[in-house]
């Protein structure tokens, strides 16, 4: 079960919650001049970020646990085999929060530029199966506005941000190595939505 405002939702199967696509936009909007080559869209669900990158021009490949859903892989992204094959230059996705540690730190080592990860804010938090990996690897943050992802108007107690992790070689080509952290507000949103 999943605590949204005062009302007590069950999990969607496999955590599915849809990225709302002015989300990548904001994502593309803020970093995109620094997304090229490959990329793979590991926890695909309906491809809402797979279809935004595709529209802006970037060959993306999908995966999803389950089959039912169109992707061109299904793979369990937290397990090790789907990560055995050539590595992407990106990894961009909404993760199911409950395995993001285990797929955060798979996409890491195998992106060659960078990840990109829609999370809670929680998962900043000190736990014991990520404390290490963010102390090592701090992640650039794009905290978004709450969003209804049940679609019944209901939020999240916690609100999600872009997880973003520039991999040394690209940092090194930018000229910059520090995190940071940017806020989005629903104007800013909206701004981003109106304007396609």
């Amino acid at each position: 079960m999943r605590q949204l405002g005062n009302a007590v939702k069950m999990k969607t199967t496999n955590e599915f919650y849809e990225t709302p696509p002015v989300y990548t936009k904001a994502l593309l909007r803020d970093i995109g001049i620094l997304i090229s080559g490959s990329v793979l869209e590991c926890c695909s669900g309906d491809n809402a970020i797979a279809n935004v990158l595709m529209q802006n021009g970037h060959h993306v490949t999908t995966n999803d646990i389950d089959r039912n859903r169109k992707a061109d892989r299904c793979m369990d992204a937290s397990k090790d085999f789907l990560w055995m094959g050539e590595p992407f230059d990106w990894v961009i996705s909404n993760p199911p929060f409950s395995k993001a540690p285990s797929i955060v730190k798979h996409a890491f080592h195998h992106a060659t530029c960078g990840v990109a990860f829609l999370l809670r804010l929680t998962f900043l938090e000190p736990c014991q199966n990520r404390t290490d990996f963010l102390v090592n690897h701090p992640p650039n943050i794009l905290v978004m506005p709450r969003h209804s992802f049940t679609g019944d108007g209901n939020v999240d107690s916690v609100t999600c941000a872009w997880f973003i992790w520039i991999k040394e070689k690209k940092q090194t080509e930018l000229g910059k190595s520090s995190s940071t952290v940017k806020i989005i507000s629903k104007k800013i949103l909206k701004g981003i939505e109106n304007a396609g």
